[in-house]
C-alpha cells in the first residue's frame, strides 16, 4: 500500500518518492547566474548589464533592432548587431512583448499602444502548478525550529557550515517528496508533493514551532489564464489571471491528492513523528469541507509557462516557433519557460536552462555556415 522509493526523478518514470536533485554546490544555491555566466565573465564578446529596466524592445517595421533601457535615471538605447533575445520568464517576456506593440491588437489598442505586429497569443494559455498546503506538527522536534530543544543544532550550524558546507544552513528545507497517481488509469503521475522541513510562515523567519509542511501540486492542470497590460507604462507591472481551478476536475485530483497524501503520513514511521493536521485540518473530511479548505489556502509554487506558446503560424495562440523566433518578426526570439506549449509535470528550473541551451544551440547551427562561407570565399582569394 505504500509508495516506492526513487533515485531519479528524471529517469522514464517519476512515480515514487525520494531525495529531490537541486541546484546547489558546495551547500551554495548554484543559479544560472553563477553556473552559466560567472565562470565567463572575462570574456570580451560577453557584457553583463545590471540594475537596469527595459522598456520595450526597439523595432524598424517588423525587425527587432535593439532595445531601450532605463539605467541610473537615463533613458538609453541598446542596438542588436545580429539578434535581440528576451528571457525574462513567462510574466516579463509577454509584457516586454505587448509594451513594444507586439500582441493582440484589440488588447495594445484599448491601452492605447501602437500595434507593431498583431500576434493574438502573447500573454494567452497561462499554466502554473497550483499548490495546497498541508501543515502538521512535528512531535519529534526534529524539523526546522528555534525552540530550547533545537538550540543545540542551531548554535553548531554555523560552523558546520563553514567548515563543511553541512547541517541545516546548507539545506534548501524543501528536500524531499515525490510523484503519485490518483487513478489507476492515468499514465503518468498527475499530483507532486513536496516535503519543506519546517512549517513555512514566511521565508523571512525561523518558525518557532516544529512541524513540516506538504505542498501537494497539480502537475498537469487544464485550465488556461492570461497576463495582460496593467496600462501602457512600463513600470506598472502586468496583470495576471492564473485561472486556477476553472476546471472542475482539477478540484477532483488536489481532493484525491489531499487524501493520499494523509494516507502516507498515516502510516509507520512517520505517523509516530506528527501530531494531528493543523492545515487543512484534521476535521474536513467530505469533498464539500476539502474544496472550500482548497481554493481558500491555493497558491502558486512559481512554475508559470506558456504565454509565448511555441507551435507553428497556423496556431492562432503560437508565438514563437521551433526555433524560438517570434512569428512575424525578425531578429526577435523568446527563450524561455514562456515557450512551453504545456507545463511539464515537474519543475521548471532545468527545463528552463535546457531551453537557454537549445536556443544558444539554434544560434551556433546559424554561425557556423556563416563562417564556412567566409573562410572558403577567404581561401579562393589567397
Amino acid at each position: 500500500d505504500g509508495h516506492r522509493r526513487t533515485d531519479d526523478f528524471n529517469g522514464p518514470e517519476q512515480d515514487g518518492f525520494g531525495v529531490w536533485d537541486v541546484n546547489q554546490r558546495n551547500g551554495t544555491r548554484l543559479s544560472s547566474s553563477r553556473a552559466f555566466l560567472h565562470p565567463v565573465m572575462a570574456r570580451p564578446n560577453l557584457t553583463v548589464v545590471t540594475d537596469c529596466f527595459v522598456e520595450r524592445v526597439e523595432l524598424a517595421k517588423n525587425v527587432a533592432t535593439g532595445v531601450t533601457i532605463v539605467r541610473e535615471g537615463r533613458r538609453e538605447t541598446i542596438s542588436a548587431g545580429r539578434e535581440v533575445i528576451l528571457a525574462g520568464g513567462a510574466i516579463n517576456s509577454p509584457h516586454l512583448l505587448m509594451l513594444s506593440g507586439i500582441g493582440a491588437a484589440g488588447a495594445l489598442e484599448q491601452y492605447g499602444v501602437q500595434v507593431m505586429h498583431d500576434l493574438p497569443g502573447v500573454g494567452r494559455n497561462l499554466q502554473d502548478h497550483p499548490s495546497v498546503p498541508m501543515a502538521m506538527p512535528d512531535r519529534s522536534s526534529t524539523a526546522y525550529a528555534l525552540s530550547w530543544r533545537s538550540l543545540p543544532r542551531m548554535a553548531a550550524s554555523p560552523f558546520q557550515y563553514l567548515f563543511g558546507r553541512s547541517g541545516m544552513l546548507a539545506s534548501n528545507a524543501a528536500e524531499g517528496g515525490g510523484f503519485f497517481r490518483t487513478r489507476p488509469d492515468l499514465d503518468r503521475p498527475d499530483v507532486q508533493v513536496t516535503l519543506l522541513a519546517g512549517l513555512k510562515g514566511t521565508a523571512r523567519a525561523i518558525p518557532r514551532e516544529h512541524g513540516i509542511m506538504l505542498l501537494i501540486s497539480l502537475l498537469r492542470p487544464k485550465s488556461r489564464g492570461y497576463v495582460t497590460l496593467a496600462s501602457p507604462k512600463p513600470e506598472d507591472r502586468p496583470v495576471l489571471h492564473p485561472a486556477f481551478l476553472e476546471d472542475r476536475e482539477e478540484v477532483r485530483t488536489l481532493i484525491e491528492g489531499v487524501r493520499e497524501t494523509r494516507r502516507i503520513l498515516s502510516m509507520a514511521p512517520i505517523a509516530q513523528h506528527l501530531g494531528v493536521e493543523r492545515t487543512p485540518g484534521a476535521q474536513l473530511q467530505s469533498d464539500d469541507e476539502l474544496e472550500r479548505a482548497i481554493r481558500a489556502t491555493l497558491s502558486t509554487v512559481y512554475h508559470p509557462v506558456g504565454t509565448c506558446k511555441m507551435g507553428p503560424s497556423s496556431d492562432h495562440e503560437a508565438v514563437v516557433d521551433s526555433r524560438l523566433r517570434v512569428h512575424g518578426i525578425e531578429r526577435l526570439r523568446v527563450a524561455d519557460a514562456s515557450i512551453m506549449p504545456d507545463i511539464i509535470g515537474g519543475n521548471t528550473s532545468a527545463p528552463a536552462m535546457m531551453i537557454g541551451e537549445r536556443v544558444a544551440s539554434f544560434i551556433l547551427e546559424q554561425e557556423t555556415p556563416a563562417k564556412r562561407r567566409t573562410a572558403a570565399a577567404e581561401a579562393e582569394l589567397a
